[in-house]
């Protein structure tokens, strides 16, 4: 039984049933190689690794991990519509999980492996949202996939200097004074490049504190 030797199908996309599930999930367990599956249940293999993400725990690395797909740094940069180095970045912060490739032969272009659980994981990783874009990515599969990650997550990153064009509440303070909030951990934030960022579901229930019955009533921390 083969793994997936990286043939590229395109099938029709259309909605998923409970049925195919169930039989992409069989074959897996039954040994079958991916190029196999992809040609019976006429899926991708993104939309089989993408969609089992979902719908399966742990998708299809909790069933056969040895058919997952292994990629360089510059295929993860084209499949997020990305620069190089912005790979780098995400792999030097801790967010995408890669291992060094010892057959590089000094070539930076492969000196990293980076297998799509890896990439799963990072699609889920919230502090790196504000590095790419989902439209941007250039499979429909995983983009569609990315979608529906941060659909879910009900918010989405806002720039401290954007908090006083956020919300009606907010237009009458300066960005230094809106920025004074996260320096005084009123607003849980993340810093990105010298950027701060603030999650919009905590601005959502943010109060400034001149329109707080008491000055000093501590904000509930964010769920």
């Amino acid at each position: 039984m083969m793994g997936y030797t990286g043939t590229k199908h395109r099938f029709p996309r259309r909605p998923w049933t409970p049925d195919e599930v169930q039989r992409v999930v069989d074959l897996l367990s039954a040994g079958y190689g991916m190029d196999y599956i992809t040609a019976t249940v006429q899926r991708s293999y993104n939309a089989i690794v993408c969609y089992l993400r979902l719908v399966q725990p742990g998708g299809v690395t909790a069933i056969r991990s040895d058919l997952l797909a292994v990629r360089s740094r510059i295929a993860v940069a084209r499949l997020f519509g990305v620069a190089e180095n912005r790979v780098d970045t995400w792999i030097q912060a801790g967010w995408l999980k890669a291992r060094r490739n010892r057959r590089t032969q000094g070539h930076r272009r492969t000196k990293y492996l980076i297998t799509d659980e890896a990439i799963l994981t990072f699609l889920e990783c919230r502090d790196a949202w504000v590095m790419w874009e989902a439209d941007d990515i250039t499979d429909p599969d995983w983009r569609e996939h990315a979608r529906e990650i941060r659909a879910a997550a009900g918010g989405r990153w806002v720039r401290t200097s954007e908090i006083p064009t956020y919300a009606d509440r907010f237009r009458h303070y300066s960005r230094s004074g809106a920025g004074s909030w996260v320096d005084r951990g009123l607003l849980p934030s993340i810093k990105i490049q010298n950027v701060l960022y603030v999650w919009s579901a905590d601005l959502d229930r943010f109060i400034p504190p001149s329109l707080r019955p008491t000055a000093n009533a501590p904000l509930e921390p964010a769920r």
